[in-house]
């Protein structure tokens, strides 16, 4: 196990989880108020879209530096 967490590839695809997932869990706490939301569900769907894409570019503003390929 320590093998496997000192390895520099082991922390290079947990960054590349944590910046796809990010999105996608900012818009599971919005959804988890029980208040109608649906604009905002929206509102986040796009902006989850535009994360991935930047990801894709590696021109991310949240995840400076971390480019993932899909």
């Amino acid at each position: 196990m320590r093998d496997c967490v000192l390895r520099s590839e082991f922390w290079k695809n947990l960054e590349e989880v944590l910046a796809l997932t990010k999105g996608t869990m900012a818009l599971l706490r919005e959804c988890d108020q029980g208040v109608p939301i649906i604009g905002k569900v929206y509102v986040a769907m796009f902006n989850c879209g535009q994360e991935l894409e930047a990801l894709r570019d590696g021109t991310s503003k949240y995840c400076p530096g971390i480019k993932v390929s899909a």
